[in-house]
C-alpha cells in the first residue's frame, strides 16, 4: 500500500514519503525520575512508528522498586493494545517504559520473537532488550521471555 505523508527533516526541509518504511522495527523509550503513568504517552509515539513493523508490538514497564511488567503480542498495535489493555496499562506507574514494534528480518513469525525481551542473567540480574536489528544468540548466558 502506498501512502503519501509529508516529513519535516532536521533542518526544516520537507519531503514527500511515498511508501511506508517497512524496515528494522521501531523503538520508543520513556524515562522519568519517579514512577508516573506514562503508558499512553509512549503508545502515542509507538503508533507513529507502526509502519516500522506489523509483526508484533510490546511494552515493558519498570518501576522504582525494579518490578517489571510486560505486555506484548503478535499483530498491529490496535490488535495488541486493545481497549482493555489500554485501560489496565493506563494505571501502571513506572520510571521506565520501553516499547517496540517488530518487522521480522530473521526468525519465524511467532510470539517468542516479539519484543521487548525481559532477560535474566546467570547472576540473577534482570534486564530488558529491545533492538532494531538482529542478534546472534549462540552460547548466550541469559534466558529471554
Amino acid at each position: 500500500m502506498l501512502m503519501s505523508i509529508e516529513i519535516e527533516g532536521s533542518l526544516g526541509a520537507k519531503r514527500e514519503e511515498l511508501e511506508p518504511v517497512l524496515d528494522h522495527c521501531g523503538l520508543v523509550g520513556i524515562f522519568s525520575p519517579q514512577d508516573n503513568a506514562l503508558f499512553a504517552t509512549g503508545l502515542t509515539g509507538l503508533l507513529k512508528m507502526q509502519t516500522r513493523g506489523n509483526d508484533g508490538a510490546g511494552v515493558v514497564a519498570i518501576n522504582a522498586n525494579h518490578e517489571v511488567v510486560v505486555h506484548k503480542g503478535q499483530g498491529m498495535i490496535p490488535e495488541v493494545f486493545t481497549e482493555e489493555v489500554f485501560e489496565d496499562w493506563g494505571k501502571v506507574r513506572a520510571q521506565t517504559f520501553i516499547y517496540q514494534v517488530r518487522y521480522g528480518t530473521s526468525g519465524e513469525f511467532s510470539q517468542s520473537n516479539v519484543q521487548p525481551f525481559v532477560c535474566t542473567h546467570n547472576s540473577g540480574d534482570v534486564f530488558v532488550v529491545a533492538h532494531n536489528g538482529q542478534f546472534a544468540l549462540e552460547n548466550h548466558p541469559f534466558e529471554a521471555s
